[in-house]
This record gives structure tokens, sequence and C-alpha cells, in this order.
């Protein structure tokens, strides 16, 4: 189980050319791996489920509040996982000027490492749920891992749709892992041999 919270901040560029310092928060999240993926050992599935509040300044505010979950399907090929891919699909729920709306969500992506902690990674989605109702789109970028806990990305992408068209973006993430709450794992006896 792994638990994050999270916020989205930059600048948006209006038609009249002048930027504006835009943030939003917070986007809560749980992901829960029913069965994890290796090489030749099958895929993994996994159910994804958070929030998003109408809170912050700007254009990245939220309309409203939202909720939304989806399974996840991936799996590796090759040693040290050379290739992942994965593919989601999950429902989003919106609460917007007291109107409720339910929409589906749904995603294909892969990851390709490069060299050491540096991977390429690729998307295309659609009714993304961090960016509601938002058409069809792509995203390409990198992700670096520095270790299980830290790990960095950027990505550039844009929407492809005729509906809901997302503009031209870069984004640029900060992952770090806690392990504050983990359970100390109790050590196990060990009897000499005799």
């Amino acid at each position: 189980m792994e638990l994050s919270a999270g916020l989205v901040f930059g600048y948006d560029k209006p038609n009249d050319a002048s930027a504006h310092f835009s943030y939003a928060m917070p986007l809560l999240q749980g992901k829960y791996l029913f069965k994890e993926y290796a090489p030749g050992k099958g895929p993994g599935f996994g159910l994804v489920a958070g929030t998003y509040l109408p809170n912050g300044k700007g254009e990245f505010v939220p309309q409203g509040y939202g909720a939304f979950s989806f399974l996840t399907i991936s799996q590796c090929f090759g040693k040290g996982e050379k290739v992942l891919i994965h593919a989601n699909l999950g429902g989003n729920y919106l609460f917007v000027n007291n109107n409720n709306t339910f929409v589906n969500t749904r995603g294909f992506g892969t990851q390709i490492k490069a060299y050491k902690g540096m991977h390429y990674v690729g998307e295309i989605f659609s009714r993304e749920p961090y960016i509601p109702g938002a058409g069809l789109s792509w995203q390409t970028g990198f992700r670096h891992f520095f270790s299980d806990l830290v790990k960095i990305d950027g990505t550039i992408g844009k929407g492809i749709g005729k509906t809901n068209h997302l503009p031209f973006w870069v984004s640029f993430g900060l992952r770090y892992v806690s392990t504050a709450f983990e359970k100390k794992k109790k050590k196990s006896k060990v009897f000499p041999c005799l």
C-alpha cells in the first residue's frame, strides 16, 4: 500500500501572453498492488484511488470536487525491467456547480530503461483522472531513479483529440518516499549449525 499527497504549481500563460503563477492542492492518492509484475511471471494488477480538492490559486485549481479510481495492469520484460508497459481503466467523479458527473478514464504507457536509473517514458491517455474530462492526449519524457525512494521526472505533452483539447505543456516532478511509517521487520532467529 502506498499513500501520497501532492500539489501542482507553475505558470499558466493564457492568450494575453503574460505568465501567471498558479497552484492547486492537495491531491490525495492511495495505491494498492494486488499482484506484483515480474519478467516471465505474468502481469501485475493494482488499484489506484484518490481525490483532489478545489484549493489553490489560478488556472490549475479544479472547478469543483473530484474523486477517481482506476485499475492498472503492468508487465515488464527483460532483465532489470528493461521495458515496462502499463494500461489503466477507471472512472472519475466530478461535483461542479451542484452537478454530479461521471466520466471514464483510460491510458496506455511504457517506460524503457536507457542507462542505469534513467528511463524514457511515453503515454497516451484520455480523460486523465488528474485533469478531469481532458481529451485524447500524449506525453513523453524521462524518469530517473536515484533509489527506490527518490526519483525525478520531466515530460512534455499535448492534446490530440478533437474535444477538450489540452494545450502543450512541460512538467517536472520529484518523488520522495518516506519509510517512517513502515513496520519494522522482526529479526528472524538464526541457529548455528551443530
